[in-house]
């Protein structure tokens, strides 16, 4: 489905809303359902499966980091043997 047809259905979903209620509160309710419905209908919320790694501790997050950052330094600098470090 093209840019234009997702453009046009989101439109015209928007566009169908009944009489505006007089209360504030029903109206900002209004909104929020209608909104939520039109979110739900062309982008629906997705989940995420995590996989827990007990192996992945701190200490080799750290080691992982430290050695992103020597990686920085040498691209940058290009030195065989880099002092202080």
């Amino acid at each position: 489905m093209d840019s234009a047809n997702d453009h046009n259905a989101c439109t015209c979903n928007l566009n169908f809303l009944p009489v505006p209620p007089s209360s504030p509160d029903a109206l900002v309710d209004l909104y929020n359902s209608v909104l939520r419905n039109t979110l739900d209908r062309h982008a629906p919320e997705m989940s995420r499966i995590t996989t827990l790694r007990p192996w992945y501790t701190d200490e080799l997050r750290a080691a992982k980091r430290e050695q992103r950052r020597y990686k920085r330094v040498y691209r940058t600098s290009r030195l065989e043997g880099i002092p202080g470090i």
